[in-house]
């Protein structure tokens, strides 16, 4: 197996390895080339491919969007060597999917270079093949359920109601990613409303202080006054997230920030807003 020791996006995110290569109990051994940037690239991986692919009698990838699948295509494709590839549902596109135009033109190029003749796709369901004929057409696809059958010898238990076997399934939804998210695990859709309608509201309070501030008394004329309060407003919503919005984004690269600190900031501002909202209308 030949693959690389990250353990995470950022570049000290790597497993302790013990040995290069690695023996395994199984007989078989693990190369965990060592990762230099990014997510997975390591130049230890691609220089150690021409070869392996050479003395592999077939070739299993897994990665899809990683910087080894073009050249491991291209070397199978020199080669001739047969090829298994798994994108465990890599190929499929979601409401979300992020960076579609970039993706295409790397499909693009990994249907021009895969083998039509000695390549198999693995999928584990009909829809992932549905969807990945549609990104790389002309390869056979072999639909490989991913489960586990239940022995049909096994002793009945009486100890469970009728005997049912029960499972339960542990996963992540989705990162909370907002107040409104909070008790859900997706993005709710429809949020610029949320967002119109909470601008609406503090239109209006804003509104309330230019009354009590006189702006309109006695017949004068309420257009430069409010015109300047509104640029000013502006200006300053303007200002303070382009000063703020650069440093979140950064933050959010880290998985951390936006699993841990994401929703405990958006609580603490749900909390903030209330306490000025109550005291505000009732005292």
């Amino acid at each position: 197996m030949l693959t690389t020791d990250t353990a995470g996006p950022w570049r000290t995110q790597r497993l302790a390895v013990e040995g290069f290569p690695t023996y395994f109990e199984d007989g078989y051994r693990v190369y965990f080339c060592r990762k230099l940037f990014g997510r997975d690239f390591s130049p230890s991986l691609l220089f150690r491919l021409w070869p392996m692919i050479g003395w592999a009698d077939i070739v299993h990838l897994t990665a899809v969007y990683s910087a080894p699948t073009i050249p491991a295509l291209l070397m199978c494709r020199l080669l001739h060597k047969p090829l298994v590839w798994s994108p465990r549902g890599a190929l499929q596109r979601w409401e979300r999917t992020s960076k579609p135009g970039l993706k295409w033109a790397w499909e693009m190029i990994c249907g021009t270079l895969i083998r039509s003749d000695g390549s198999f796709l693995h999928v584990t369901a009909d829809q992932e093949a549905v969807a990945t004929r549609t990104r790389i057409p002309g390869i056979a696809i072999a639909v490989i359920p991913n489960g586990v059958d239940v022995p049909s010898g096994l002793p009945p238990r009486t100890w469970t109601p009728e005997g049912i076997l029960r499972l339960i399934f542990l996963g992540r939804l989705h990162p909370i990613k907002g107040i409104e998210n909070l008790l859900r695990g997706d993005d709710p859709k429809g949020r610029w409303l949320l967002t119109f309608a909470f601008g609406l509201i503090h239109g209006f309070g804003f509104a309330s202080v230019l009354r009590e501030l006189g702006v309109g008394a006695n017949g004068s004329s309420i257009a430069v006054p409010l015109v300047s309060f509104n640029l000013g407003v502006e200006i300053g919503q303007i200002v303070i997230p382009g000063l703020v919005l650069p440093v979140i984004w950064k933050l959010r690269s880290n998985p951390s920030f936006v699993r841990r600190a994401v929703p405990v900031g958006s609580l603490l501002v749900a909390l903030l807003g209330s306490y000025w909202f109550i005291q505000r209308v009732w005292f």
